[in-house]
């Protein structure tokens, strides 16, 4: 497994989890993460 796809499985990751803590989705969220990952 190269670093490609483990980004893409922890981008994954973060769209399930986030909303499940808090986060909201798409939209913002949980902090930097929010920021980071949700557009």
């Amino acid at each position: 497994m190269d670093s490609t796809q483990m980004l893409q499985v922890l981008v994954q990751l973060i769209q399930v989890l986030g909303p499940l803590m808090g986060g909201g989705g798409g939209g913002g969220g949980t902090g930097s993460l929010g920021s980071l990952f949700g557009s």
